[in-house]
C-alpha cells in the first residue's frame, strides 16, 4: 500500500511525503532509521565557501530528506528548518520522504531522527551526519565610498571604500583602488567589494583633481 500526504506550508514551500508498506514476515533489525539528507536537482550548486548563492527557478533552494528503516518506521521528524514530525497513527512503512525548500538567507539547521518499529531511535549507519547546516547568501554587500579624495594633477589617487554584508560577512571590511588623475575635474572609478559567499558590489567612487 502506498500513501501520498501533500501540503502547501508558509512562503510557498511545498512539504511532499511519501510511505511505502513494510513487507510481511520478521525482519531482524538492531539499528536506528538511516536519514539521508540529499539536495534536490534543482538546487544549484554550493559554492567554495560554504555557501549557496542561488536560488532554483522557484526562488527556493529545495532539498529532500529520506526515512529508510527495513523493520518498519513508526515516527519520523526534524527539528529546525521547517520543523515536523509524523507517528502513529501515520502509517510509514519502510520508507519516508520529506522535501521542501528554503527560501530565505541565513543559516538554517535541520536536525533529524527516527525511531522504527522494533524501538530502535536515532540515526542509523550511512545516514547523513546531522545536524545539517544550510547556509544561504543571495544579497550583494553594500560598499560605501569614504570622503572623496582630491589631487594635483599627474599624481595617484588613492579610493577607499568600506564592505558590509549583514548575512555571510564581507571577504574584507576596507578595500581600495588607486588610479592616475590624468585630467582636470571630477571623475568616478569602480571599487568592488565581495561578501563571502561570492556575491560583490561595484560602487563609482567619486574624487578631485585640481591643477598644478
Amino acid at each position: 500500500m502506498r500513501r501520498t500526504l501533500a501540503c502547501t506550508i508558509l512562503l510557498g514551500v511545498v512539504l511532499s511525503l511519501t510511505a511505502t508498506a513494510s513487507p510481511a514476515g520478521a525482519v531482524t533489525d538492531t539499528e536506528p532509521p538511516r536519514i539521508t539528507f540529499v539536495p534536490n536537482p534543482l538546487t544549484p550548486p554550493l559554492g567554495p565557501s560554504g555557501w549557496y548563492r542561488d536560488l532554483s527557478p522557484f526562488g527556493t533552494l529545495p532539498y529532500v530528506v529520506d526515512f529508510v528503516d527495513p523493520s518498519g518506521l513508526r515516527v519520523v521528524g526534524c527539528r529546525g528548518l521547517l520543523e515536523f514530525s509524523y507517528g502513529p497513527p501515520t502509517l510509514l512503512g519502510t520508507t519516508f520522504g520529506y522535501s521542501a525548500g528554503v527560501p530565505a538567507d541565513g543559516v538554517h539547521v535541520l536536525d533529524c531522527s527516527g525511531t522504527d518499529q522494533l524501538g530502535n531511535t536515532g540515526v542509523g549507519p550511512g545516514s547523513t551526519p546531522m545536524p545539517v547546516t544550510i547556509r544561504i547568501d543571495t544579497t550583494p554587500p553594500t560598499v560605501i565610498c569614504h570622503r572623496a579624495p582630491h589631487v594635483k594633477i599627474g599624481h595617484r589617487v588613492r579610493l577607499r571604500a568600506s564592505v558590509q554584508d549583514a548575512t555571510s560577512g564581507p571577504v574584507a571590511e576596507r578595500v581600495e583602488v588607486v588610479v592616475r588623475a590624468t585630467q582636470v575635474g571630477q571623475f568616478t572609478a569602480p571599487v568592488a567589494g565581495a561578501d563571502v559567499a561570492g556575491n560583490t558590489t561595484i560602487a563609482a567612487c567619486p574624487y578631485t583633481v585640481f591643477g598644478r
